[in-house]
This record gives C-alpha cells, structure tokens and sequence, in this order.
C-alpha cells in the first residue's frame, strides 16, 4: 500500500489549470492556490484502498492536466500510513509520471485479473 502525493511547482499558474485541477479535485480555487503558493500537495492520499479506481482516475485527469499546460509537478510515492511530513525518507520516494503510470497500470491489471476480466 501507498499514498501518492503530488506539488505543482511554481506560483504562476494559468487560471485554466487551476481550473481544471478545481473540477478534478473538487477542491475550491483559494485551497488550491494556497497549496501551490505555501508548497503543499494539491493531491495526497492512499490509493490501494476501497476507492481505488476514484484515486487512480483523479491522478491520471492531474497529471494530465499538468502535462497538458506544460506545468512542473513532483511526485511522491511514500509507504502506507505516512505522510510527507512524517516520512523521514520522503525525498527518497520521489518518482516521474512515466513510474506513476506503470504503478497505476500494474494496479489496473491487478484488479482486472482479481475480478476475473
């Protein structure tokens, strides 16, 4: 199990990303301005969990989003009941989108293979 946990890098973001990332993740515009401008996630949570296919489907729309706008994230890929501030290894977890992908993948065939698909 993990929690994936994604920045935006920068303070200057397009009002249309900031858009999207508001639709994606039902946060409103101030919470994700503040995250962004203090550098905090804009997206932190266990994704091998009961709402599995929710969480992989909103981390594909952001970095989606992101990538479509050409704007910088990092992502984090750290242990189960960790948090960014907690993990005293956290730098060590960081992981590119081409990582990401294949985790939510292997994921995607995982569960299809469980359910029989």
């Amino acid at each position: 199990m993990s929690n994936i946990v994604i920045f935006v890098d920068g303070t200057a973001i397009a009002a249309s990303t900031l858009l999207g990332l508001q639709r994606i993740t039902g946060r409103g515009l101030a919470e994700i301005r503040t995250a962004i401008g203090k550098g905090k996630p804009i997206f932190q949570r266990e994704i091998f969990d009961a709402n599995y296919e929710e969480h992989a489907s909103m981390i594909r729309k952001i970095v989606a989003c992101l990538k479509d706008d050409s704007v910088r994230e990092r992502i984090y890929e750290i242990p189960e009941g960790e948090t960014m501030e907690s993990c005293s290894f956290a730098e060590d977890c960081q992981i590119d989108t081409e990582v990401l992908k294949s985790i939510l993948d292997q994921a995607d065939l995982e569960r299809d293979r469980q359910l029989g698909e």
